[in-house]
């Protein structure tokens, strides 16, 4: 638990070191993704705009764990995205890289069948920003994931809706949501 404690710690010393410049107005951000929100997710960010709103950097963490499912995941990851008419908004494109912690309490195994996994990703999509404070930003992309999900007789984790968890090309898509400030 201190391991852990002492990285949160880390990481944000470094946010707060990194982006503690003085910059203009409204080049900051916090947000979450709805999709995410409506998959029973918890997830929340902080990003920046730099170089006239040329490039966003962003830092986001995540919690899922959906009703009536025996699994949990906790993780957090980075974006960084490019504006080719800088201002942070219209078409971007981007890559993300995100790392997970999964608790899965497979029936039959004695204990959780826990795993971390990292998903590189990239990704395009649009940004609009309304009264210089809120922002929407719908994107798709693709994203590799990179570990082992199986319980130890070889069984994946399957979802009540059939989708199994499951490393490999998936898709990356979702709708962030923000405040500039």
């Amino acid at each position: 638990m201190m391991k852990k404690t002492l990285v949160v710690l880390l990481i944000l010393s470094t946010m707060t070191v990194t982006f503690a410049q003085d910059t203009p107005e409204k080049t900051k951000m916090i947000g979450t993704d709805l999709l995410g929100l409506l998959g029973g997710g918890i997830i929340g960010g902080f990003g920046v705009f730099k170089n006239d709103g040329k490039n966003e950097l962003s830092f986001f963490s995540f919690y899922f764990s959906p009703e009536n499912e025996n699994i949990t995941a906790l993780g957090g990851g980075a974006t960084y995205r490019i504006y080719r008419k800088g201002e942070g908004r219209r078409l971007f494109y981007g890559a993300s890289v995100s790392a997970f912690s999964v608790s899965w309490d497979h029936e039959g195994q004695s204990n959780p069948v826990n795993t971390v996994s990292l998903w590189p990703g990239i990704d395009v999509g649009y940004r609009w920003i309304w009264g210089d404070a809120v922002t929407i930003a719908p994107y798709l992309g693709l994203n590799y994931g990179l570990g082992s999900f199986e319980a130890d007789d070889g069984t994946s984790y399957e979802f009540e809706d059939g989708s199994k968890l499951e490393g490999g090309i998936g898709p990356n898509f979702g709708i962030d949501l923000g405040y500039l400030f």
